[in-house]
């Protein structure tokens, strides 16, 4: 089955200050998988690492799964950007296995090291 490449969109969470933690970015539709095209963050404090990944499907309570190397957004006060070609190429699946080890719900979620960094990204989107 050919996929059909949709232009890229922002993040259907919109612009969000991240928290220590987890950070739910972009919610992926059923039936389709997604590439970041540009991720975005202004940071207004010190340094932070940027994570990342999906949640699993573990029956007994999901947890975060890494899918990108760590990133540094520098700061204080700067703007932050990474075009499509200095993001890894990794594509978000659905995988409805539920099981810790390979289910995830490709849903992209970023952890953060401080809170209060304001994240935005755009994604392309395929599949019907």
């Amino acid at each position: 089955m050919a996929r059909i490449q949709f232009p890229p969109m922002a993040n259907n969470q919109g612009v969000l200050p991240t928290i220590v933690g987890n950070l739910l970015l972009h919610d992926l539709p059923v039936g389709r998988s997604c590439k970041m095209a540009k991720i975005i963050a202004y940071n207004p404090g010190a340094n932070a690492t940027l994570q990342f990944g999906t949640m699993n499907r573990n029956p007994v309570g999901a947890a975060f799964v890494a899918l990108m190397p760590i990133i540094v957004a520098i700061g204080p006060l700067l703007d932050n950007e990474w075009p499509e070609w200095e993001i890894p190429a990794i594509e978000w699946v659905n995988n409805t296995t539920a099981t810790a080890a390979v289910g995830r719900t490709g849903d992209i979620w970023v952890a953060c090291s401080h809170a209060n960094v304001v994240v935005s990204l755009e994604v392309v989107e395929f599949g019907g």
